[in-house]
């Protein structure tokens, strides 16, 4: 690797004159996830979704968000839950469970013009009113998996 570079941003104790691009947040050396900044629809947000009652059996939508790139794009998903926080990144029917029984879960479907974000129920939820889940999606201009 060349001693050279475009643009570089260190970690915090390094010296931005000698820090590998390991010790570097931004490094021009390698790829970074691009934003596009000319599509009309949100390519980051918060999702909020707070249970009044017990769900029954079933699929419920919770958001679908348009982005219309014409490929699957890089997409990742980070969940705060009242007891715990998780993130992920775009894979086929990728999803949060809520529990080790995997009976209720979100689901994320990623496709070349929308991400879908939707909640499942296999067996009837008995413990989820009134409970809250916040969600930050970003959506990336890079072609995905």
């Amino acid at each position: 690797m060349s001693d050279s570079w475009g643009l570089k941003i260190s970690l915090p104790g390094y010296s931005v004159e000698t820090a590998t691009p390991e010790q570097c947040s931004i490094h021009s050396s390698y790829d970074s996830l691009k934003v596009r900044e000319d599509n009309q629809n949100p390519q980051l947000g918060n999702i909020l979704v707070t249970f009044q009652d017990n769900p029954a059996v079933g699929t419920y939508p919770v958001a679908t968000i348009n982005h219309n790139y014409g490929y699957i794009p890089d997409v990742y998903f980070f969940f705060d839950f009242q007891h715990s926080s998780a993130e992920t990144t775009n894979e086929v029917g990728w999803f949060f469970g809520l529990d080790e029984s995997g009976d209720e879960y979100f689901q994320v479907t990623v496709t070349e013009t929308q991400v879908i974000f939707q909640f499942i129920v296999q067996n009837n939820a008995d413990s989820l009113s009134g409970e809250y889940f916040a969600f930050r999606y970003y959506i990336f201009a890079n072609n995905g998996p």
